[in-house]
């Protein structure tokens, strides 16, 4: 993995992308799989190193300063951490700008399994809807009622109502006011009054691809004026033609050849200078940064849990009166533990929840 394709890696993931996506992107920028130079293991591999990077070797310290850093870069983050009376962590609760947007748009779903359940339910409905039984009761100007029932089983009839003028059709069974998607009731009287396509306003934007696309042009505006979002793909497929052009012109011509490799390793040594310069810089920044925050809440990894399984060698009766003494001293030194409170920090709580 060399530098270059690594800091393209993190630059796709900083800004959303997943891993078999960059990758993906990779291999379509590179001409194919076998031009892009690492395997997709290599490359899921450094995005899972890219991932543990701010918490590695597990310390909980390293996790607290995270979650204080998103709050002051998100201001809609919250969070809250309980330790125990030794300062370590027992528990963590988190949600950021996005869990709440989220929230937001599919609180009230208790299952949520996007294309797959939605297509099945269409289509039970659909193939319910053929099946069925339909009579129509009475006709008050523009509103048509209906009852509708499988074959042969009058324990599933329902009352449907339909305007024609604005399509508007409700149903006794409630579906569409419970799911959000229309029940085979009322399905079957859009296709027996001639209804090619089901009114807009019974597909619910929270079941199209464009649920979250306020959330997204409100985030992506963000970005754009934090100057976070920067599109260099247009500028590096021109320069990519450009050079190609100017290598297809050389290749013939020993002389130029040469003109081309000088001037390579030219701009090599002229942008590796100027972007050390630039590191160097923002290392500088970072630290003086660092040293200037107040320190955040001190604590300690939590608790490392027994691992099963039993011991090889089997215990004697010295080992067993040594284990009665052990037993006795836990017991006091538990009772003497709990007087120490655990206790919680973090985000304070939004004042119309306490």
């Amino acid at each position: 993995m060399t530098r270059e394709k690594a800091g393209l890696i993190e630059t796709m993931q900083e800004s959303g992308l997943r891993p078999m996506e960059s990758y993906r992107y990779m291999i379509t920028e590179a001409g194919g799989e076998d031009c892009i130079g690492h395997t997709i293991r290599d490359h899921l591999n450094y995005c899972n190193r890219l991932k543990m990077k701010p918490i590695e070797g597990g310390d909980a310290q390293a996790v607290i300063d995270k979650l204080y850093q998103n709050m002051s870069d998100d201001m809609e983050f919250f969070f809250r951490v309980r330790v125990d009376g030794y300062g370590r962590v027992s528990s963590i609760f988190w949600r950021d700008s996005m869990m709440k947007e989220d929230y937001n748009i599919y609180g009230d779903v208790t299952i949520f399994d996007t294309t797959y359940r939605t297509n099945r339910h269409f289509e039970q409905e659909f193939e319910a809807s053929m099946t069925s039984e339909v009579t129509k009761c009475s006709v008050i100007g523009n509103m048509l009622l209906y009852e509708v029932r499988i074959e042969d089983n009058n324990n599933t009839t329902e009352q449907v109502t339909y305007i024609q003028n604005d399509e508007t059709i409700t149903c006794t069974c409630k579906c569409f006011e419970e799911t959000g998607l229309l029940c085979y009731h009322a399905i079957r009287i859009l296709h027996g009054n001639s209804v090619k396509r089901i009114p807009e306003k019974y597909i619910l934007s929270r079941w199209t691809k464009f649920a979250k696309k306020e959330v997204w042009d409100k985030v992506e505006a963000e970005k754009k004026e934090q100057g976070i979002i920067n599109n260099y793909t247009p500028w590096r497929l021109h320069m990519a033609r450009k050079f190609y052009n100017l290598i297809l012109k050389s290749h013939t011509n020993e002389q130029a050849r040469k003109i081309m490799e000088d001037s390579y390793t030219t701009n090599l040594l002229a942008i590796d200078a100027l972007l050390s310069v630039e590191s160097t810089e923002q290392i500088e920044e970072d630290m003086e940064q660092e040293n200037s925050e107040s320190s955040t809440t001190t604590v300690l990894d939590p608790a490392r849990s027994k691992t099963k399984g039993r011991n090889k060698r089997k215990k004697g009766h010295y080992d067993k009166h040594k284990n009665k003494k052990k037993k006795k001293k836990s017991i006091t030194t538990t009772t003497t533990n709990n007087s120490k409170k655990p206790r919680e920090f973090g985000a304070n709580t939004p004042k119309h929840l306490l």
